[in-house]
């Protein structure tokens, strides 16, 4: 615990994790909120603040602050979060290894815990960084946007909306954040083991995460095209933003198990990869 103490610390107390947090809570904004039905045109929570006419939002419940904070990891946060998740863990495992820090702290600690302690401290801080920036987007829109109580809707309505109220349906954001962040960081955190390259090492994860979104939405859509209902319950799990699922899911049917089976298979995968490259180096990665 006193090695993951002294990692988490080295990850969260730099500027690196506050801009982290910064960039998801702008990229916030590009998610998408309303569709107009009469154009079919898509707007963000950007667009919304600036195009969209002040009459439209009082009564369109998509603008109410509790369904805009949902919808918080439908933009450009998808793309880029593998990125902006292990950024602040990036730099500092980088500067530890130029550094040559790392034989002597291996030297001190032993490697299986070194390796545990890399592994929770990415992981932790990630989860924490996307948790920051989700938390400043939903205190910005809870002041920019009108609460669902506001519009002409029954408590039947909200009740249908919101399960379980909207402390709930936030708590549950919050966890998606946290879990969202975390499951971003394994392929960084793998790439590690083997490169001291800061570029490689988000670059990569960031081109094999557009890669498999890319194919399961076209595996999804060809589903959709063949009438297969159950498509996206097969495939859906594989999707880079599966995790952030539950937060409009408010019980563990057979997807949530799915996703969650693949979020801890991934966690297993980049844990085991990172001690099998770290094992095979002479000098354990030094």
């Amino acid at each position: 615990m006193k090695i993951f103490w002294a990692d988490f610390r080295k990850v969260v107390l730099n500027y690196y994790f506050l801009l982290s947090a910064l960039v998801v809570f702008l990229l916030c904004f590009t998610s998408n909120i309303y569709t107009d039905t009469s154009s079919g045109r898509t707007y963000t929570v950007f667009e919304a603040l600036t195009s969209i006419d002040k009459v439209l939002i009082s009564k369109e419940t998509s603008f109410a602050s509790i369904n805009v904070i949902k919808n918080a990891f439908s933009g450009y946060n998808t793309m880029f979060m593998p990125i902006i998740a292990a950024l602040p863990f990036m730099i500092s495992f980088c500067t530890e290894r130029s550094s040559g820090f790392m034989r002597f702290q291996i030297t001190r600690c032993g490697r299986w815990k070194y390796y545990l302690s890399k592994f929770m401290a990415v992981l932790i801080s990630g989860g924490l960084a996307v948790i920051t920036g989700v938390l400043l987007f939903a205190a910005v829109s809870n002041a920019l946007f009108p609460p669902l109580s506001s519009y002409d809707v029954s408590e039947s309505e909200i009740a249908l909306a919101l399960p379980g109220g909207e402390m709930l349906v936030f708590v549950r954001l919050i966890i998606a954040a946290f879990a969202y962040g975390a499951v971003s960081t394994f392929p960084a955190f793998l790439i590690s083991s083997f490169s001291r390259n800061p570029y490689l090492i988000t670059c990569i994860p960031f081109m094999l995460d557009y890669i498999r979104d890319t194919g399961v939405k076209k595996i999804l859509s060809a589903g959709v095209e063949k009438g297969d209902i159950s498509a996206f319950n097969k495939y859906g799990p594989f999707l880079s933003n599966a995790i952030t699922g539950f937060i409009n899911s408010f019980k563990v049917d057979e997807l949530f198990i799915k996703t969650l089976a693949v979020s801890l298979g991934s966690a297993a995968a980049a844990f085991f990869g990172f001690v099998f490259f770290m094992e095979i180096r002479i000098d354990k990665g030094a």
